[in-house]
């Protein structure tokens, strides 16, 4: 039956319903999210405490696939954000041959700050490029981990965006959140 009365501090709030999920996220955006979630053309393990934050985006002018945020309602303090890209110029063509225009890509998203090239992985057995962003927004120094794919004719951009306090763990988090990415 759905809830609609306030959340308990036993547990993750209910949000059998929109108004259930707003009054339990009082910053607004955020939606409970377990197991595996499913992307265009992919699905991925939400990892636990980690919830689909893509209301927070609408209207924002950023084209995101899926988004994540680590917390709920104001204290979200990381995301991971996945970016589908679909271009023609991309079809038939290998990631290393975009390599110059995804780092452009990842540093005009980051607002012309230097990108730095990571090494090579994959996703799910497709070649990726990885770059990291190192930069400062207000008072909090932020890490920016980019993980780039071809599949299909699409780029996908999947990335981690946390403060340098919480980098580590959360890049940890991030890493099994790649190997846990299947293609559809």
């Amino acid at each position: 039956a759905p809830a609609g009365g306030p959340p308990s501090s036993d547990g993750p709030p209910p949000t059998t319903t929109r108004a259930a999920a707003v009054a339990a996220d009082p910053v607004g955006g955020t939606t409970v999210v377990v197991g595996r979630a499913a992307g265009t053309g992919y699905s991925v393990r939400v990892p636990t405490g980690w919830n689909d934050g893509a209301q927070r985006l609408s209207g924002s002018g950023v084209d995101v696939d899926r988004t994540y945020v680590k917390g709920r309602g104001d204290r979200v303090t990381s995301n991971i954000l996945i970016v589908r890209i679909v271009d023609r110029r991309f079809r038939g063509r290998s990631v290393g041959a975009v390599r110059a225009t995804v780092r452009q890509r990842v540093q005009d998203a980051a607002g012309g700050v230097d990108v730095v090239a990571g090494p090579p992985r994959r996703v799910d057995g497709e070649p990726a490029l990885t770059f990291l962003v190192r930069r400062r927004i207000g008072d909090v120094d932020v890490v920016q981990q980019q993980v780039a794919v071809l599949r299909d004719g699409a780029l996908y951009v999947i990335g981690l965006n946390a403060a340098r306090t919480t980098y580590r763990d959360d890049a940890r988090v991030f890493d099994a959140f790649l190997r846990s990415w299947r293609w559809r």
